[in-house]
């Protein structure tokens, strides 16, 4: 094989650069969700002052203020409903390759659980898709209190923490819709952890520095 065919293939990533993709795609999914959610606020703050304006005009408060509320609710979810779904594939990705490349059952586990859920959103059965997820969280939480014990460093820490706030956040949401506010600022969280622990002074601590635990 000729240099210049051996250039058209590409390098696998390894083990410590496949979590901080990971981490980068959590905390794009924090970034986006506030956007998306600063945007459809707007808009949404837009149609409530055009139903209240028309209360006005018509004298019937109760019925534009019910139209108003109901477009920015609407508005929102539908805005936060598609963007979880592109981030939920991206992030499915990201656990696949990890799966792929340390052979762990816990992403083995992580990923047939995220593909149920993925499957699941399609044909409206929301609240598997919510117990789903929980089970997933417990599972990373647990395992990144192992990789802690391996790498006591604060973003081993900051990941653990971060999952068991997504835990808690999807469990409550389950019953408070203000509690999706957790988890975007939960992602954030292990994201940048997921990222600081690539750059660290511990370097690769997940494979490199030491063998990948299972």
């Amino acid at each position: 094989m000729t240099d210049e065919e051996s250039d058209t293939y590409e390098e696998p990533l390894q083990i410590p650069e496949l979590f901080y993709e990971m981490g980068a795609r959590m905390k794009k999914y924090s970034l986006w969700f506030w956007i998306t959610l600063g945007v459809a606020v707007v808009f949404g703050g837009i149609a409530l002052v055009a139903s209240i304006i028309g209360g006005i005009v018509q004298e019937d408060w109760s019925l534009f203020l019910m139209i108003g509320a109901l477009s920015l609710f609407g508005l929102v979810m539908s805005c936060i409903g598609l963007l979880s779904l592109i981030i939920y594939w991206q992030y499915m990705t990201s656990v696949k390759d990890i799966r792929d490349a340390t052979s762990d059952p816990v992403f083995e586990k992580v990923y047939q659980y995220l593909l149920i859920g993925f499957i699941l959103q399609f044909v409206g059965l929301s609240i598997v898709t919510f117990i789903l997820n929980i089970l997933i969280f417990i599972e990373l939480e647990n395992w990144a209190l192992k990789m802690e014990k391996l790498l006591p460093t604060p973003e081993m820490k900051n990941i653990s923490e971060g999952y068991k706030w997504m835990k808690i956040g999807t469990a409550v949401s389950i019953c408070c819709g203000l509690a999706i506010f957790v988890m975007p600022v939960a992602y954030s969280k292990v994201g940048n952890a997921y990222m600081a622990e690539y750059n660290s002074s511990k370097f690769g601590g997940f494979g490199v520095t030491q063998p990948y635990p299972l």
